[in-house]
């Protein structure tokens, strides 16, 4: 029998900041040993989005976009007063990964 923890993707807006951040935490509360069972999965970072969608111009080329700056080159939309809450940011994540799959909430 699968385990629940066989059936996640693991998706963040400059996911190596959020990686980071979670293992110092799993350290902190001694549970890394369950870091590897939930970073074996895959990682997607929506700050390279644009990048490989051509949506930005190439005067604009970087290699990391701000949730703002990605959201709003998909019409998602971004509200910079709720911007940086772990549930917003999610959502917009979320709703990011979504489009990008050709899945539109709206």
């Amino acid at each position: 029998m699968n385990d629940k923890w066989d059936y996640f993707v693991i998706g963040a807006h400059n996911a190596s900041f959020d990686k980071d951040m979670l293992y110092e935490t799993f350290c902190r509360y001694g549970i890394q040993k369950r870091w590897d069972t939930i970073f074996r999965h895959q990682l997607i970072d929506t700050s390279v989005f644009p990048i490989f969608t051509h949506y930005m111009d190439k005067d604009q080329y970087n290699c990391h976009y701000s949730l703002k700056q990605t959201a709003q080159q998909f019409e998602v939309p971004f509200d910079k007063k709720k911007a940086h809450g772990a549930m917003y940011d999610t959502e917009v994540c979320r709703r990011l990964f979504r489009k990008s799959i050709g899945v539109d909430d709206d």
